[in-house]
């Protein structure tokens, strides 16, 4: 495993033909630890632009072999064009201020038949839509149980979210196909009280598939999947 450097490294790209996993935002390393063990004849290399992440994710997975991290941006990912099998990014692309710049660096870097897997959060999810009728006052309370429920006027997080034809339309605007859009989970709203009492999570599980066969029920989700190609 590479230790990350303190900036963003020129001289990486020398060595980048051997990658062929890249998991875009890695942070802690939970997804490129669960991926090693899949691909484990894989290498896989993740990039993050915080420092401090990187470093727990360098201690976690000093002993997963294959492994590379490195500090990059998104937007300007330091590698030759055309090596990566498959691009992943988890929770990233509503943070970034030039989403197409991020897709163009994603279609430069992917083989051609490269797969590309994007997840972000939905504008709509049902989280967000309830958290703005509740009066400030009472979202700081929440907040303890509901750790998603913005507790008042802080620094907004995300630059922008997303629907998923929007991004379906950006990601064939750079020249990938999209294959394939799925929905991801319906946030548990009070995590103690689903602690205590175990069967609400079956009864949660059964709204959640049956979110999933409404008309429009993906945008209520917390999040979406985008997958598909290059060609």
């Amino acid at each position: 495993i590479r230790r990350p450097p303190r900036s963003t490294p020129s001289n990486s790209s020398a060595a980048s033909d051997v990658y062929k996993r890249q998991d875009i935002g890695c942070r802690w390393g939970d997804d490129i630890e669960r991926v090693s063990k899949i691909n484990a004849d894989k290498k896989v290399v993740g990039i993050d632009l915080e420092i401090a992440p990187l470093r727990v994710a360098l201690d976690r997975l000093r002993d997963v072999p294959r492994v590379y991290l490195l500090n990059a941006r998104s937007e300007y990912l330091p590698f030759k064009q055309n090596i990566f099998d498959i691009v992943y990014s988890s929770e990233v692309i509503e943070h970034i201020e030039k989403p197409l710049r991020f897709i163009q660096e994603i279609y430069r870097v992917l083989k051609i038949n490269g797969v590309f897997i994007i997840t972000t959060p939905s504008r709509y999810n049902y989280v967000s839509l309830v958290g703005k009728l509740i009066p400030l006052k009472f979202r700081k309370y929440l907040r303890r149980y509901v750790y998603y429920i913005n507790p008042g006027k802080e620094r907004r997080v995300h630059i922008r979210e997303y629907t998923w034809k929007e991004l379906k339309i950006m990601f064939e605007k750079m020249g990938l196909i999209v294959e394939r859009v799925e929905s991801g989970v319906l946030r548990v709203p009070i995590w103690p009280l689903f602690e205590r009492f175990p069967f609400l999570v079956f009864i949660w599980d059964v709204l959640d598939r049956f979110v999933d066969k409404l008309p429009g029920g993906i945008y209520l989700k917390s999040n979406f999947i985008v997958a598909g190609r290059k060609t």
